[in-house]
């Protein structure tokens, strides 16, 4: 019979295996340590970081908020006077106006006195585009804009394509006219009630100020009673537009007449 018999490995056999298992026991020990330290890094590091991301933030957060505040800070008083565009020698009076600002939107609104004039006062800072109303209830933008950039008080020429609106009535019959009444309609209308005129006689009445380029409805009635109807149109060039009506015995004539 035959025995297997185990003998003991040799003495520097067994150091080797004792030395490489304390190699592979040591490596992924000191791999966790370089894990560990390079986290412990990252986290050290972010506080201060995120503190100079903060204090960025409120660096811009604090300049937009003194730029706005000294913008909102600044306050004028503007008056304007309106002229017509084609003939600046000629008010605009009695008529509504409207200034827009053109980045907030908030606008102001006012009546012209009888120069044309209005002041308004504490304005904010910024740019305003300028609308009239004529005297039948459409709205003309002007052709003046104006910026304010600092608290100084100004004067501004403001010029608009409106004209001055004139009726001119002429009694062509051989006897005295009734009272006639004529009305002018466009976006809204007005009655012009006028006395009675002796025979030939000729009688102008202010009508106000209408838009450049506006069609408007003129209805007047004759001596006989019989109504008549025109509509006429308001050159885009024009500072003056006069209604020419014609009452005879026979006929009532309506017309666009050339200003002098």
């Amino acid at each position: 019979m035959l025995k297997v018999q185990n003998k003991p490995l040799p003495w520097r056999i067994e150091t080797l295996l004792v030395i490489l298992f304390l190699l592979l026991c040591h490596f992924p020990s000191a791999a966790n340590a370089a894990n560990i330290a390079t986290t412990s890094d990252i986290t050290s590091s972010s506080p201060a970081a995120a503190a100079s991301d903060t204090d960025t933030a409120a660096e811009v957060s604090a300049e937009n908020s003194s730029t706005a505040h000294t913008e909102k800070a600044i306050k004028a008083a503007v008056t304007l006077k309106a002229v017509e565009q084609y003939d600046p020698a000629i008010a605009i009076s009695n008529t509504n106006i409207l200034v827009h600002n053109t980045a907030t939107d908030a606008e102001v609104s006012g009546t012209l006195d009888t120069n044309g004039q209005i002041t308004l006062s504490q304005l904010p800072a910024g740019t305003y585009n300028i609308k009239l109303m004529d005297s039948y209830g459409d709205y003309v933008l002007a052709k003046t804009s104006f910026t304010i950039t600092t608290g100084d008080d100004s004067t501004i020429l403001v010029q608009a394509a409106i004209s001055q609106l004139t009726i001119n009535y002429h009694n062509l019959s051989e006897k005295i006219s009734a009272a006639p009444s004529i009305t002018i309609a466009a976006n809204t209308s007005k009655v012009f009630s006028l006395t009675q005129l002796p025979a030939g006689a000729a009688v102008t009445t202010p009508a106000g100020f209408i838009a450049n380029g506006a069609s408007c409805g003129v209805f007047a009635a004759s001596r006989s009673g019989l109504p008549q109807q025109e509509f006429l149109t308001v050159p885009f060039k024009s500072s003056e537009f006069r209604i020419q009506i014609n009452d005879a015995d026979h006929y009532l004539r309506i017309f666009a007449a050339p200003t002098i």
